[in-house]
C-alpha cells in the first residue's frame, strides 16, 4: 500500500456495548478515507478505540478495506 499521503475524517461513530460479542463498555470508531502511496483510490481506514477503566481512550485496532 506505501506511505499514508493523505487521511480525512470521514465519520466518527460511539457506541456502548453491555457484553457479548465486544466487552462491556464504551467504544469509538473514526473512520478516515485514507490515500496511499501505492494506491490509485483512497481506501477506507478503520480505527477503533475503547474507553478503559482509567477514563482514558486506549486505540484497540486498526483496520483497512
Amino acid at each position: 500500500m506505501g506511505k499514508v499521503k493523505s487521511r480525512k475524517v470521514v465519520a466518527v461513530t460511539r457506541s456502548i456495548s453491555k457484553g457479548g460479542i465486544l466487552p462491556a463498555g464504551e467504544y469509538a470508531n473514526v473512520n478516515y478515507d485514507t490515500k496511499f502511496s501505492m494506491e490509485r483510490k483512497p481506501v477506507r481506514e478503520l480505527v477503533p478505540f475503547h474507553l478503559d477503566c482509567d477514563k482514558k481512550w486506549q486505540l484497540s485496532g486498526r483496520g483497512v478495506r
